[in-house]
């Protein structure tokens, strides 16, 4: 007995030791940040092994040990890939080796502009810096170890053209994030815009089309944006308030799960790891679909609404595959249900038990590579099922497939890459009875961004011109099925499935109603002027056939963003 007390002491011991130790900070990287390109490309080239990038944002931590993991294989880089793996880690440095941030002397552990009239010369001459291979600056910086807090400013001025007319964007940025004892990270976002009112130019792009902005007396319109993560962490486990984007699912553009297309929201989140199998989880509070509508009543716009989603994946074949499941609930009228707190559990017995009040969906992706510079990819998300009626047109198939190839290559020294993707859902996939259980944050889908009963045909390609110079180009054509006459079709997620016509019931297509289809075309140029600071040009082409009609619409943004 005494001896397997001290066997049982030993092992907590070895087990408090272990949890104490982190290889670096848990940070989230904002999921538009380039170097999630950069590894999907590296993955499909077969650089990185066991790459699990299905949910996102991603730690610092974990991306550096992705990068190390390509460094072994730079050999194999072109020329050009070299540089740009050369880039990414420099600002990586904290991560990856024991040295001081380049503004620090030996003998610092704060560095501002503002200690002396040289630092001030220096660091503002810094901003105007192209040199290769440097860290990313920042305003201030606090190191100790590796203990850290950086801020960070920077400031935004975008030119936006639609066809004729033409407004202007402007905006102040502010970053802090640090990471403390190896056990606590910190990161936020805020940013303030506003964009001069035009009349026939009141388009909302999807930064602010997520967002909540007023007009100004003095005719500007101006909305914010705000993202933030508190994390504990250790070797195993990861554990955090959120308030940030995510996507969950394969697609860069189109996940069915959890994608860019919703306003931001705040959640509750873990995530565990055990050797390369991860389970993910969260539980977030959302806005009902009549919280955007001010002649709402406060008692219909204040009704809760949450929203809690579990996932693992499991490699196969040394990374070569990834088999993920998740599950998904969203529910509301009541407070928060311990029984979806509980991240281990099983959502869709869960919701039967209390009483079938809520909207329970599951999905299955899978990521394989199984050819040279090709990755593969598909999703099916289930909504509502019923075998019996499966292959028919009962109405309540509600279900959404995806499937997807990356490929990746070289045209002569230019590092070139293409994706190609096809998405079919169903109609009335996300609806349920109410507002507060409909798949959805303030009437966005959570999920698809074109929502139900639609059809999306996308293809991109991209290409690394140099270091600094990133050129992108896609198409997409998108076929949805839309309402009409107060016939609702299942197109519209904010239209409960009970406000049907049942005469359709059994006869439920891919497609319903009447087609629109849309033609976009989208090109990206980003050029990194300086270091940290980029000159942007976006064209978009949107043109649209409806009953007949067409329409065609040009778009065009210049923009520069500097950081101090």
């Amino acid at each position: 007995m005494i001896k397997f007390r001290r066997q049982l002491l030993i092992m907590f011991i070895l087990v408090g030791i272990n949890l104490g130790i982190s290889k670096g900070s848990e940070i989230p990287v904002t999921v538009t940040d380039p170097v999630y390109g950069f590894l999907r490309r590296m993955e499909t080239r077969a650089m990185l092994s066991a790459y699990n990038d299905a949910v996102l944002p991603l730690s610092r931590s974990y991306i550096a040990a992705c990068l190390q993991q390509i460094q072994q294989h730079e050999p194999s880089l072109s020329t050009l890939e070299r540089k740009i793996l050369k880039e990414f880690l420099a600002d990586y440095r904290m991560e990856l080796t024991e040295q001081r941030h380049p503004d620090l002397d030996s003998y610092q552990s704060v560095a501002h502009p503002f200690q002396n009239w040289s630092v001030f010369n220096k660091r503002l001459f810094a901003i105007f810096d192209r040199k290769p291979e440097q860290e990313a600056k920042h305003l201030v910086v606090f190191e100790e170890g590796k203990n850290f807090i950086w801020a960070d400013f920077a400031a935004l001025v975008r030119s936006e053209t639609k066809n004729n007319a033409t407004r202007v964007v402007n905006a102040d940025q502010y970053f802090l994030q640090g990471d403390w004892a190896r056990h606590f990270a910190y990161a936020m976002y805020a940013a303030r815009y506003r964009r001069s009112w035009n009349p026939a130019f009141d388009d909302k792009f999807l930064e602010e089309r997520n967002t909540w902005g007023m007009y100004q007396p003095d005719s500007l319109y101006t909305y914010d944006l705000n993202f933030t993560a508190l994390i504990y962490y250790n070797t195993f486990l990861k554990l955090g308030l959120y308030n940030q984007p995510v996507l969950w699912g394969y697609s860069q553009q189109h996940n069915l799960i959890l994608s860019a297309n919703p306003p931001v929201f705040p959640y509750i989140g873990m995530q565990a790891q055990i050797k390369s199998i991860r389970f993910s989880f969260l539980h977030a509070d959302l806005l009902n679909d009549s919280t955007q509508f001010r002649s709402a009543p406060a008692a219909v716009r204040n009704r809760s609404k949450y929203l809690a989603v579990q996932r693992v994946d499991i490699p196969f074949w040394r990374g070569k595959l990834w088999l993920g499941y998740s599950g998904m609930v969203v529910y509301g009228d009541r407070n928060k249900e311990l029984a979806y707190l509980i991240p281990v559990n099983f959502f869709w017995i869960t919701g039967h038990v209390q009483q079938d009040r809520d909207n329970s969906l599951m999905a299955f992706d899978c990521k394989v590579k199984l050819f040279p510079n090709a990755t593969l990819y598909g999703t099916i998300l289930f909504d509502e099922l019923r075998f019996s009626e499966l292959g028919r047109h009962w109405w309540a198939n509600k279900y959404g497939l995806q499937g997807g190839v990356r490929w990746a290559t070289n045209l002569f020294t230019l590092p070139i890459n293409l994706n190609c993707e096809f998405t079919a859902v169903r109609p009335w996939v996300y609806t349920h009875k109410t507002l507060t259980t409909n798949y959805t944050n303030n009437s966005f889908c959570l999920g698809f961004p074109y929502g139900a009963n639609a059809q999306v045909f996308f293809i991109e390609g991209n290409a690394y011109l140099t270091s600094r110079l990133n050129f992108a180009l896609s198409y997409s054509h998108i076929r949805q099925g839309c309402d009409e006459n107060g016939t609702y079709y299942g197109g519209d997620v904010t239209i409960n499935y009970e406000q049907r016509d049942h005469l359709y019931d059994h006869a439920t297509k891919w497609l319903m109603g009447p087609i629109r289809t849309t033609r976009r075309i989208y090109g990206r140029l980003d050029y990194e002027l300086f270091n940290d600071s980029h000159l942007t040009s976006e064209l978009m082409i949107i043109d649209s056939s409806f009953k007949h009609k067409r329409t065609c619409d040009t778009f065009l943004t210049l923009g520069l963003q500097i950081d101090i």
